[in-house]
């Protein structure tokens, strides 16, 4: 069995992976108009990003249903920030 195979069925969005976490993708998946890129943390643990292809090109899930950027996830992120007081 391939890496990518392996990942397909034993990956998490990458939306809930530790903010720490460094990924290398590892490959892509294209079904029916989607895009399903995957990646390997350091730990071995396999994660995923979808994108929609759109007539202006693909754009990840979250875009394309809110219609903005997604937050920067990791390090640099404002994503989970937390606030000080």
């Amino acid at each position: 069995m391939d890496e990518l195979t392996k990942a397909r069925g034993n990956a998490f969005s990458i939306q809930s992976a530790p903010e720490d976490a460094s990924f290398t993708c590892i490959g892509d998946v294209v079904q029916d108009g989607w895009i399903y890129r995957y990646y390997r943390d350091q730990r071995g643990d396999y994660w995923f990003r979808t994108y929609v292809v759109t007539d202006h090109g693909a754009v990840t899930l979250h875009e394309y249903v809110h219609g903005t950027k997604e937050p920067r996830m990791g390090r640099w992120g404002a994503k989970r920030r937390r606030k000080k007081w």
